[in-house]
């Protein structure tokens, strides 16, 4: 069947719906995770950890607030992203296992790394995305999360298993493919036999 103006209408009105609920999840999820990750983290540095500084928290001009703390020779930076969008999905295993939460609007607390000695430069690496119904996925530093619900237990896991892939994956996954500069590692790099100057 055809259809007509008001199909579009009613769409438009749901997904207008579903990115205000999960504008709404979202700010009920990030406080809850940066209280998470500012524990978790004082128990690291309670427990020895000097690589690790404690979270600060910042507001953007707009109002966003935002968490910040050194991880070894970087600083990690949380920031809720300003306009809802769809969950970033690569490949179609991974698109079929999570495509009701890839066919829909979500909020997205955006997390970057940037070197401590360069405050101008920074990385996206990791995405909370936050679904209208109150679920949360992650995609980034080695790691993909199916949608879990927004409770304090929940997301306090969600914090551990962060700060885990920061651990054992961001150095393996970013900085050794992402980040060793070309010019610098290839100093003195010449072209093999036969290459030739198009």
């Amino acid at each position: 069947m055809p259809r007509n103006i008001t199909d579009v209408a009613t769409s438009l009105f749901a997904k207008q719906e579903q990115r205000q609920l999960a504008i709404e999840h979202l700010s009920a999820f990030t406080p809850t995770l940066y209280d998470a990750l500012e524990r978790h983290i004082a128990k690291l540095i309670k427990l020895g950890v000097a690589t690790v500084s404690p979270p600060s928290r910042t507001k953007t001009d707009d109002g966003r607030e935002c968490l910040s703390f050194e991880w070894n020779e970087d600083r990690i930076i949380l920031i809720p992203a300003q306009e809802t969008a769809r969950m970033a999905v690569d490949g179609p295993e991974l698109r079929e296992r999570l495509r009701v939460y890839a066919e829909q609007p979500t909020a997205r607390l955006a997390v970057f790394c940037q070197p401590k000695d360069d405050p101008n430069v920074g990385r996206a690496i990791h995405d909370f995305y936050i679904h209208p119904e109150g679920s949360c996925s992650a995609k980034g530093i080695g790691w993909v999360i199916r949608a879990r619900p927004i409770t304090e237990p929940a997301i306090g896991q969600i914090a551990v298993d962060f700060l885990d892939a920061l651990a054992k994956d961001f150095d393996l996954i970013w900085r050794e493919r992402c980040e060793l500069p070309f010019s610098k590692e290839a100093a003195g790099f010449r072209a093999p036999m036969g290459f030739v100057k198009g």
